[in-house]
């Protein structure tokens, strides 16, 4: 790395970003000629200096300066403390005390979004057990949260190596208090079909305790109370309640955010400006464990205009083959009977974006997708029905994180 940034000229963290893009493909490409190319980076390297003391580099590093005051309230925000006194309150003192050093793990060996299923289930078993979140293993949990994650996630995260050192058990059935640390999520906690399904799930004989816990979930949240079918809109806050604590505000690491850009330039179909904007970092106005109602004030500025998550992964990833279904239903989202989706989606988008008035504000929708073609067939799809609509996106290969081999991402994973 350090000689492919020394022959760019460029010392700043974006090249460095651009040679571990330039290497990865390599590696790809000709893993033998990438070998050869590190090796001889290692025996062209200086001698490593004696290692300076922990001690020394921790004293290097402290500052007199006073510590930045925290972020201001938005109005009628609250506490996951308060929530989960409310909780406790709500069902009349019968979940556990909340306690500190009790812990709740969340974990996953999915891809991203059953791994996002898995954290609604766990912070929903958090809330009423009075334990603390923390974000463990699982390659979808490290590349959210993880040291090298995408996002400073607002729950903390710890390996498999801190977890093997605490005394531990599985979330059961019924859950059951014990005097364990931790308590670790389910693995089967992939699907999620609402909270209703979700309290005690696979328990006997628990039904007025699960209507009980769903209405105090609601309390405790301060969302809709809803019916235990009909969601009356407790579902969208509850899962808006789930994100706001693991994601708060828009804390993209910034060693991330120099190898999106960098990608996005080879990549990305629209506006880099636009892109630019909706990914840099910003001063976090919101802090860890902290409910509040949207929009916040950076939002406007930072957002797309709406956004569409188009799930349509190739078969031949999970071991099949492509055939005829596939293509036909990428033809009929394309061009085809459900082309008038994108015009559809932009102008209802458009017309609900409250801050569209707002000069900086991005002009584009966004679209994701691992259906590889399906963002350039948007594209022209939207924009020969109406030109002032754009959709922007990242158009590259499907990657399926659970059945492909990658590296760890995170320290002592």
């Amino acid at each position: 790395l350090t000689l492919l940034r020394a022959a760019a000229g460029d010392p700043t963290s974006e090249a460095e970003a651009q040679a571990l893009v330039k290497l990865t493909h390599l590696f790809k490409k000709d893993p033998a000629a990438a070998e050869q190319l590190v090796q001889a980076a290692k025996r062209s390297a200086p001698a490593p200096a004696s290692p300076t003391p922990y001690e020394e580099l921790l004293a290097s590093v402290k500052s007199t300066a006073a510590s930045p005051p925290p972020p201001a309230a938005q109005p009628g925000a609250f506490t996951w403390a308060t929530a989960q006194q409310n909780m406790r309150s709500c069902m009349n003192g019968t979940t556990p005390v909340p306690r500190q050093d009790r812990y709740a793990y969340w974990r996953s060996t999915s891809a991203l979004g059953n791994a996002l299923n898995g954290w609604m289930h766990v912070f929903l078993y958090a809330l009423a057990s009075g334990r603390q979140l923390v974000a463990g293993d699982g390659l979808a949990v490290e590349l959210l949260c993880g040291t090298h994650g995408a996002f400073i996630c607002g729950i903390p995260y710890r390996s498999r190596s801190w977890l093997k050192q605490q005394s531990s058990r599985g979330v059961d059935a019924g859950w059951t208090d014990s005097d364990h640390a931790v308590h670790t999520a389910d693995l089967m906690w992939f699907k999620y079909s609402g909270v209703s399904t979700a309290i005690m799930r696979g328990a006997q004989g628990v039904k007025s305790r699960r209507r009980w816990l769903l209405r105090c979930y609601a309390e405790a949240l301060r969302c809709p109370e809803g019916g235990e079918r009909l969601s009356g809109g407790r579902e969208e806050c509850l899962m808006a309640r789930a994100m706001q604590l693991l994601l708060p505000g828009s804390r993209l690491r910034p060693e991330f955010v120099h190898a999106a850009l960098v990608e996005a330039k080879r990549r990305w179909l629209g506006s880099i400006e636009e892109f630019e904007r909706v990914v840099a970092t910003r001063r976090d106005v919101i802090g860890d464990h902290i409910f509040y109602d949207p929009p916040l004030q950076g939002d406007a500025t930072t957002r797309w205009e709406g956004a569409l998550h188009v799930r349509g992964m190739p078969n031949a990833l999970e071991g099949g083959h492509d055939g005829g279904t596939f293509r036909q239903f990428h033809a009929n989202l394309a061009n085809g009977s459900a082309s008038n989706t994108w015009p559809c989606v932009a102008q209802r988008a458009r017309a609900f974006d409250k801050q569209h008035t707002i000069q900086d504000a991005p002009r584009s929708f966004y679209l994701a997708t691992d259906m590889k073609g399906l963002c350039r067939d948007a594209k022209r799809a939207l924009e020969r029905h109406d030109s002032s609509l754009t959709i922007v996106c990242l158009d590259a290969a499907p990657v399926h994180l659970t059945k492909s081999k990658h590296a760890p991402v995170s320290v002592d994973s």
